[in-house]
């Protein structure tokens, strides 16, 4: 018996109740009526629906001719098994009341066999979606959908909207939702080719009787990735870096760079490295042959890219903390990673990193990664002052103190650009806790004007902040410079900032 779940958007085709409705469970079904032994005969009684001047009656021998074709739709030969030896095809469609696909591949004798059917319905807010649009959307959740099939293989896609042929081309320079969209299209290597609705009709009959389900809707970036001045044009041109450049990162790594030169020396001598037989390589580089594939695919669905550790850093940021991101959690964006990526210790370090306690930041430059902190309140000074401002450059671990009245975003914000970015520039990142001066818009906003990335430590670890280590040292030396009643502290900026 086939898997339920790929064929539940055939038998869940709902009993037609008008001739239109006939005559799309005919085309589904006629589409394949060279694999169905007497087709013409078990059809009968719905042909006979769509004849003209004959009134809809639907009795319990349509009924039987209906079930009937959808068991033979449902079985061997009709829906096969995958051949990741073969291409893979996507029929992809769409119609104001939902979205339909099959995942299809042709037998030795050159005849399309279906692998899966899929539908759903149109969440509430994609109804609105021009026609245009929801043709895109059908193909996107068509390779979600069947991504444990496809992934990492290239896959042609039939459309019977021909300006999707050149999809590739509309998304060149992309904006708002197609922006979101063209993200998601990266994970994929696929053609666009138009294939008109009178050839198209087994994912036109699924798309116009989907099945009903709570659905979630496919914008799952948040808007926030397309506001605020960043420029979406280049988003679908992103790629981490290129192959020579991650072929060169495996080089240098010790524990990377050992398996290519070894498993490469096997290849020239024909013969297998035992210690390397979790690991293949392709194109020059190496990969890793996940033994537990998800959905027991085939082995060459489950090569995950072996990430060395220069690159891992640029990869949990690309994943969490790049503004389209989402900044999600622990789970999420380790499943993600997972699907392209493989590294040792992968599950502690993400956990590391996205509860704020991952690995050293080890900062290339000066001024390259920066700390803040307020430390106070402390006893008011004659100047009125109550709180330290402090800045860290982690690179160097120069300090800069300032006096203030009050811990606001107002006098944060203004203190970076006069203590910092007037002496040292713009920092790349930097990094705070997440007391209410330093999460404010207004904070937000000039660090987005300077170019700098706001990194956030943990409610629950906040020693991440490199500037917590120079408070405690800044209280030390402010209790042996100031006298009995501890009002004088500020006069003494100048020589404990040189002092540390």
């Amino acid at each position: 018996m086939p898997d339920q779940d790929k064929v539940k958007a055939v038998m869940d085709f709902k009993t037609p109740v008008n001739v239109k409705q006939v005559r799309q469970f005919l085309g589904l079904s006629g589409y394949y009526r060279r694999f169905i032994q007497d087709y013409a005969r078990h059809a009968e009684p719905l042909f006979a629906l769509t004849k003209n001047d004959t009134p809809f009656v639907w009795d319990s021998a349509c009924q039987d001719a209906m079930d009937l074709l959808k068991q033979k739709l449902t079985s061997a030969p009709i829906l096969s098994f995958p051949d990741f030896t073969l291409p893979f095809f996507i029929h992809a469609d769409a119609c104001d009341a939902g979205l339909g696909a099959a995942l299809m591949q042709k037998d030795l004798h050159g005849r399309e066999v279906a692998v899966a059917y899929a539908s759903r319905a149109l969440h509430k807010s994609e109804k609105p979606y021009s026609t245009p649009e929801k043709e895109c959307l059908a193909i996107i959740w068509a390779l979600e959908h069947f991504r444990p099939y496809i992934e990492g293989l290239h896959v042609t896609i039939f459309t019977d909207h021909s300006g999707l042929k050149w999809l590739l081309r509309l998304l060149a320079s992309p904006t708002g939702r197609l922006a979101r969209w063209s993200l998601r299209l990266q994970d994929f290597d696929f053609d666009v080719v138009h294939k008109p609705g009178s050839r198209n009709k087994v994912p036109d009959a699924l798309s116009r009787n989907p099945v009903t389900d709570d659905v979630p809707p496919m914008d799952l970036l948040p808007d926030y990735a397309v506001i605020g001045g960043l420029d979406l044009r280049t988003l679908s041109s992103v790629t981490l870096t290129d192959r020579s450049h991650v072929r060169q990162l495996q080089l240098d790594d010790p524990v990377t760079g050992d398996l290519v030169r070894k498993m490469e020396a096997a290849l020239q001598r024909n013969r297998d490295e035992e210690d390397c037989s979790q690991y293949s390589i392709h194109d020059g580089l190496l990969y890793f042959n996940d033994p537990k594939p998800a959905c027991g695919i085939h082995p060459l669905k489950c090569l995950k890219l072996y990430a060395p550790t220069s690159l891992r850093g640029t990869l949990l940021r690309y994943y969490h903390d790049h503004p389209t991101a989402g900044h999600l959690g622990i789970t999420k964006t380790l499943a993600r990673l997972k699907r392209r990526f493989f590294w040792p210790k992968m599950v502690s370090e993400v956990k590391k990193y996205v509860t704020g306690l991952m690995i050293p930041i080890r900062p290339q430059k000066p001024w390259e990664y920066v700390g803040v902190d307020f430390v106070g309140p402390l006893p008011r000074t004659p100047c009125g002052n109550v709180y330290i401002l402090v800045f860290v450059d982690y690179f160097s671990k120069w300090v800069e103190i300032v006096a203030v009245r009050e811990a606001t975003a107002q006098v944060a914000a203004s203190k970076l650009l006069s203590e910092v970015f007037s002496r040292h520039g713009a920092p790349t990142y930097l990094i705070s806790d997440r007391s209410s001066p330093f999460v404010s818009d207004l904070f937000k906003r000039v660090l987005t004007l300077l170019g700098t990335e706001h990194r956030l430590t943990t409610a629950y670890h906040p020693q991440t902040n490199a500037t917590e280590r120079v408070n405690r040292t800044l209280k030390t030396a402010i209790r042996a410079y100031v006298d009995d009643k501890h009002t004088t502290w500020d006069r003494y900026i100048p020589q404990i900032c040189f002092a540390l």
